[in-house]
């Protein structure tokens, strides 16, 4: 009970300590006091070390699994490993919006440094600024989901959830807890969210600057502490979001990388305008104006993020991540209004950006080429945005339910891919002095083409195109530098992972097949034979849940592996849940998993899929998040004379 009220009342404390900051910076605002910015540096010391109190609380009852804790009970249970009772901490919306603040106090902690040569005026509204996301969600976890409530029986032997026991009634401990749940028992769900969150907060830096840039002009000085900070984001969440792909990949038998779904469809909106923030800041050159477009850049990306948040802990949208939905879903509407209200200005800026060329800064094709490149991916970005609000608008206004299928993404992604692939073509032949760069192109038109399927056909022909003229582009270069050997890099990386989609989303297949045990299914490159079957009923809901044990060889009969799909049961839920069992091979990936028990024929439902080109995407997202860490903090320059035209 003592440290669930500690944690209660460091929550209590660290909101009115804002609430104080808040009122001592309009006040010295108004004085334009000098002491201000001693004030708000101890505060923000503060409001850490309360914060990470709770953390500190919250990590100690999930470790000792207090069952009393009703958090604890409902995430943790006996049979949780060391690992996942810390994963614990963000699988449930107040352990996850606890963590995401404390986060954000630790950025605002870092950022503390570079506000020292602001006037009074602009750290005191700055630290309002700062501040003001992590008032808010405290306000909802103090008087909503507050993640200290305790267990207490009273004398009709009726449970409450209380703080405090003001009726003296003994604690209730349940024997055991209900436990994460089962699609959350992988390895990179337990990594996946809390890179996300330090991609998420990390950007939090560049766009305190950038805010301050608005009263106290120092674009100049601010830019090499954004285009760090901005960069370590966008490498955070490139692989949070490749981790995420991964779990989803390995655990829903999606047949693809997400398939989609709205909570990660809606990570990706802002790690797109972090990319075209980081063509901006390596292009900006000093010049004011590109300056003021890489401010409205962070603040749209600031505003992806708030979106991002509002699409997963709301709960108003279906998600298989809704793992922490609230009923208080107005809670998050709001945030995401008075986000937008912000940051309204930067997103009228952002769609006057998406129709100019910047004439007025550069004639040269090769800046048009790439400032269309930048327009292109932001474009795509709204598309994106706007297949995700679309059933929001729908349900809001005519109060129907529409989804919005994978159709619509996979045609607006295959026409941007296509037109960056061709702008992107174009602007590396216009650099490229090299007589032979087309011979690449007219010995694997005909090899690329011979396939039936001209969609893939075309984007895998102008990848390899594109591949091959980045190596052309790279070696035109007498000097050979860190930077070069990045970029080289992240490109190819991106284009290799688009292979990898290529392969997952055009020439994968899928099939249902029902068979006998001791069976065996036979396919071109290997046999499945079932060597056992077995059934349980889960009693609680009379579910059935199926397992099997399959021996995967292959035509000459020796053994592959040992698979072992199974149904499992969610207590939270309680439903039944597919675990599927894979085989990663070079390039590509067998995932079986089961689709059902025909009790009549005694047959077992197998989904058999076979995933082309699948190992690629991964490999690659570790080389992208390696190449963009390498732009970012590589020393090294090269020795000689450089042959481009700067």
């Amino acid at each position: 009970m003592i440290t669930a009220i500690i944690g209660y009342f460091s929550l209590i404390a660290t909101f009115l300590l804002i609430c104080f900051g808040s009122i001592l910076s309009i006040y010295e605002t108004i004085r334009s006091n000098q002491k201000s910015s001693a004030w708000t540096k101890k505060i923000n010391q503060l409001i850490l070390i309360l914060l990470s109190t709770t953390i500190i609380v919250i990590l100690v009852q999930l470790l000792l699994q207090n069952f009393q804790f009703v958090y604890v009970s409902k995430t943790t249970q006996d049979q949780t490993p060391i690992l996942l009772r810390i994963a614990a901490l963000w699988a449930a919306q107040e352990g996850s919006i606890l963590f995401w603040i404390w986060l954000i106090s630790i950025s605002n902690y870092i950022i503390q440094p570079y506000l020292t040569k602001l006037s009074t005026k602009t750290q005191s509204i700055t630290f309002i600024f700062q501040n003001l996301p992590i008032a808010l969600f405290l306000l909802y976890l103090i008087i909503g989901e507050n993640p200290f409530y305790l267990y207490w029986m009273d004398q009709d032997q009726e449970i409450w959830l209380s703080i405090f026991n003001l009726n003296n009634w003994p604690p209730y401990i349940p024997a055991n807890g209900a436990g994460l749940n089962p699609l959350l028992h992988h390895y990179a769900m337990i990594i996946h969210p809390p890179i996300l969150y330090l991609g998420f907060s990390t950007m939090w830096i560049p766009t305190i600057l950038a805010f301050t840039n608005i009263y106290h002009k120092q674009a100049k000085e601010y830019s090499k502490i954004i285009k760090k900070w901005a960069i370590i984001s966008w490498c955070l969440l490139t692989v949070g979001i490749a981790l995420g792909s991964r779990w989803a990949f390995d655990l829903l038998s999606w047949g693809g990388y997400w398939s989609w779904d709205a909570v990660e469809t809606a990570s990706l909106l802002p790690w797109i305008s972090q990319t075209v923030l980081l063509h901006h800041i390596f292009k900006q050159n000093g010049n004011h104006n590109n300056h003021t477009k890489t401010q409205t850049l962070i603040f749209l990306t600031n505003f992806f993020i708030t979106f991002e948040i509002f699409i997963t802990r709301s709960g108003i949208i279906n998600s298989v991540h809704a793992f922490a939905n609230s009923e208080r879903s107005d809670f998050f509407l709001i945030l995401l209004l008075l986000n937008t209200i912000i940051f309204g200005v930067s997103l009228v800026q952002s769609i006057k950006f998406l129709i100019t060329l910047e004439n007025n800064l550069s004639k040269s094709i090769k800046y048009r080429l790439f400032s269309l490149i930048n327009s292109s991916l932001l474009i795509y970005a709204f598309y994106l945005l706007l297949g995700l609000i679309y059933p929001l608008i729908q349900q809001a206004i005519n109060k129907i339910e529409v989804v919005v299928d994978q159709k619509y993404y996979q045609i607006g992604t295959t026409i941007l891919w296509i037109f960056l692939l061709l702008i992107l073509t174009a602007y590396l032949l216009s650099s490229i002095k090299n007589k032979i760069k087309w011979l690449f192109g007219i010995l694997v038109l005909p090899v690329i083409l011979i396939s039936n399927q001209w969609i893939p056909s075309c984007i895998l022909f102008l990848v390899f195109i594109n591949i091959y003229l980045w190596i052309l582009y790279f070696f035109d270069y007498k000097k050979i530098s860190i930077k070069k050997i990045a970029i080289l890099t992240i490109h190819l990386s991106i284009l290799f992972i688009s292979i990898g989609i290529i392969g997952m989303e055009y020439l994968s297949t899928d099939q249902i097949i029902p068979i006998s045990s001791q069976a065996t299914i036979v396919d071109q490159k290997y046999q499945i034979q079932i060597k056992n079957v077995s059934q349980t009923t889960q009693d609680q809901e009379q579910i059935t849940l199926t397992s099997a044990t399959l021996e995967l060889t292959n035509t000459d009969q020796n053994q592959i592996a040992i698979l072992t799909p199974a149904q499992t049961f969610d207590e939270n839920t309680l439903q039944s849940i597919n675990l599927p069992a894979q085989k990663h091979f070079f390039l590509d990936t067998l995932s079986i998993s089961i689709a059902g028990y025909d009790q009549e024929q005694q047959a077992l439902l197998l989904l058999i899929q076979y995933h082309r080109f699948s190992n690629l995407l991964w490999g690659a997202a570790i080389c992208l998040t390696a190449g963009g860490l390498l732009l970012g903090f590589g020393k090294m320059k090269g020795k000689g004379k450089n042959t481009r035209e700067k």
